[in-house]
């Protein structure tokens, strides 16, 4: 009895009817996902910062659900732009001297379900890194883009996926 209950939860998890991430896919129905290039309207974010974003998130549905990655038009469909590239100080010091820096990205996203409109949203997503003011920026830039990017990009999958 024992192994016939095991066989059918590995059976469920196989067929992906379930996770423990809490997904809202179902793969019978939703099978693909593709991603319009982001677009920089930043003014100010390195030209490289919508390109890595969308390949953090191509990699993340790839691994986290059963869709594969379409160069057409998926099931489900992502889309938008960098909105925001700011570094503001944070705390001065008692001789007002900047002690900490912050880097802020802003991403807007639109997602698409092309099986279920109800879920389609679009969503401005923020999220910050503090840095030691001593550090340049440019030496620490790429880490904390993956960082800060990883942050949106959780954001971003459970708005899309979990339904919450």
């Amino acid at each position: 009895m024992t192994r016939a209950v095991l066989l059918l939860f590995v059976s469920i998890f196989i067929n992906g009817c379930y996770s423990f991430k809490g997904l809202t896919i179902d793969c019978n129905v939703t099978k693909t996902f593709s991603i319009t290039p982001f677009v920089n309207n930043s003014g100010s974010a390195p030209p490289t910062l919508s390109q890595t974003f969308g390949e953090l998130l191509r990699d993340k549905v790839l691994s986290e659900t059963c869709m594969s990655s379409s160069t057409s038009e998926g099931d489900v469909q992502f889309s938008g732009e960098v909105f925001k590239y700011q570094v503001t100080s944070v705390a001065p010091s008692a001789d007002e001297t900047n002690v900490t820096n912050r880097l802020t990205i802003g991403i807007a996203v639109e997602y698409v379900n092309t099986k279920n409109e109800k879920e389609n949203v679009t969503k401005r997503y923020e999220w910050f890194e503090e840095y030691d003011s001593d550090v340049v920026l440019l030496t620490i830039q790429d880490q904390l883009i993956i960082t800060i990017s990883d942050q949106i990009l959780e954001k971003v999958f459970n708005d899309a996926f979990t339904n919450w």
